[in-house]
């Protein structure tokens, strides 16, 4: 390719016209293939210009990899040897099929996978002879130090839309929490943030009970319902307290 595209510029600075069947059967190529490099095209760019969907995470990408010490490398599409780790985890899935409907919770399966994780770390890999437990043992000495716990929690920190429904309540996590708006959740720590626009307008901690009321939040559902206004704080403690002894029994 190179021997043609040096005589198509000797042919250009002379500036004369080649015949362009004539150099592809010399050159063993298309005349459409010279034809073109006559015309300018100069081949595939080493580098293309195609946005890519993950352009518009890349402040938060690139922050990431500066926080946790380590740098970027994109792997090739259509490349097995690159992904090799995206294989591996990809397994757990085909291990998980056999627990299928043998767990009832997030718990439940979080187990299982902790004993799978445990069992692949203690078996012999093939490629190196050496079991993942003990070879992790010598790469930690290369692992740089994690940052600082508010660094990490910045990370951990989701939000999440909710609709409340007829009873002033969210879901969230199998659990039920009182609220008055359509709104976004957030968890902090042991507490769930509740956003409405921009605005913090509940903090719930987060329990195990299935139905968790502010007494405000009740108050304004039934106080539409009470005609005596006068009872309607006696009220709310007495059916919340009955609410919480029905829950626990």
């Amino acid at each position: 390719m190179k021997n043609l595209l040096g005589q198509i510029s000797i042919l250009k600075v002379m500036e004369i016209k080649p015949n362009f069947s004539e150099l592809a059967r010399e050159y063993g190529v298309d005349r459409r293939t010279v034809k073109k490099y006559y015309e300018g095209y100069e081949g595939k760019p080493k580098t293309r210009n195609k946005q890519s969907k993950l352009d518009k995470y890349y402040d938060e990408i690139k922050a990431f990899a500066n926080d946790f010490d380590f740098k970027i490398r994109l792997c090739k599409p259509r490349h097995s040897y690159t992904k090799g780790k995206v294989e591996s985890s990809n397994k757990f899935i085909n291990w998980l099929l056999p627990y299928n409907c043998e767990f009832e919770d997030e718990e439940d399966l979080i187990k299982i996978i902790d004993e799978i994780n445990k069992k692949v770390n203690q078996s012999t890999n093939q490629s190196t002879g050496i079991q993942p437990i003990i070879l992790f043992q010598k790469e930690k000495e290369y692992l740089s130090p994690l940052p600082s716990n508010d660094i990490i929690e910045s990370y951990m920190n989701f939000e999440q839309k909710a609709t409340v429904h007829k009873d002033s309540m969210i879901y969230y996590k199998y659990s039920r929490y009182s609220i008055n708006k359509t709104v976004t959740l957030k968890t902090v720590e042991n507490e769930l943030h509740v956003y409405f626009n921009t605005d913090l307008i509940s903090v719930h901690i987060l329990s195990n009970k299935k139905i968790n009321y502010h007494e405000s939040h009740y108050r304004e559902l039934i106080e539409n319902l009470i005609k005596s206004k006068e009872d309607i704080e006696q009220i709310c403690t007495n059916n919340l307290n009955e609410l919480d002894k029905l829950l626990h029994r």
